[in-house]
């Protein structure tokens, strides 16, 4: 019933708790709360979470790029200062 509501991409979970991916959501969070509603189902918790710049950078590139550009380059050690 979930995989039916307007613009969700992605359904994941189990029993009482699930993550939609929507590529628009709030016609998805409307349509979910109304569905609800008319099947008698009290949804007890919602969180909308937006897609980050990073997120879309993570998604096209893979993590291991993201954690090699945040690691220390080796050349960076003479600029840094011990105390």
């Amino acid at each position: 019933m979930l995989a039916a509501l307007p613009n969700v991409e992605r359904v994941t979970g189990a029993h009482d708790l699930f993550r939609l991916a929507s590529d628009n959501g709030p016609a998805t969070t409307l349509a979910l709360m109304e569905t609800a509603a008319r099947a008698g189902v009290a949804v007890r918790s919602l969180s909308v979470q937006s897609t980050s710049l990073d997120d879309v950078f993570v998604h096209y590139t893979g993590h291991a790029l993201r954690d090699a550009l945040q690691a220390p380059s080796p050349m960076d050690r003479g600029f840094m200062i011990r105390r």
